[in-house]
């Protein structure tokens, strides 16, 4: 069975959305049990692009003019994460959202950007990130 790429005309396809939730190592064991990949402290920064790439990609809109937009939220625990690059938050409509005060990302990279919206940040929309602190070279940031 061939497997459609666009809707057919006239079809309403509500736009596709998931969760992906980290944990990191030193989380709550209950925090671990709930978490679809758990950090092991090192280059965290990459268990954070994984769950990015597990997140629904947009569609074809109908008739093929335009794109359904991606939507989607990564969450992540309490704990600390050490992030030794980048992470590039390149998707429209994506939500980072930690647990809170308790959520801390460590960036040891040089040039201290943690989180990126892309190379071209300016053409992204509907990304959101709330509830953790970012702490670098040049102090913290939440």
């Amino acid at each position: 069975m061939p497997i459609l790429l666009t809707p057919p005309q006239g079809l309403y396809v509500p736009p596709r959305t998931a969760t992906i939730f980290i944990a990191a190592l030193n989380a709550s064991d209950k925090e671990k049990a709930q978490a679809d990949r758990i950090c092991d402290g090192v280059d965290d920064q990459l268990d954070f692009t994984w769950a990015l790439s597990q997140l629904p990609v947009g569609i074809a809109g109908e008739g093929g003019s335009g794109t359904q937009p991606s939507r989607g939220s990564i969450g992540f625990s309490s704990g600390e994460y050490q992030f030794s690059d980048s992470f590039l938050l390149n998707r429209d409509h994506v939500t980072l959202r930690g647990s809170g005060a308790g959520s801390i990302i460590y960036s040891t990279h040089a040039v201290n950007y943690a989180i990126v919206g892309g190379p071209y940040p300016d053409i992204y929309s509907g990304v959101y990130v709330s509830d953790f602190t970012i702490e670098g070279l040049s102090g913290a940031f939440n």
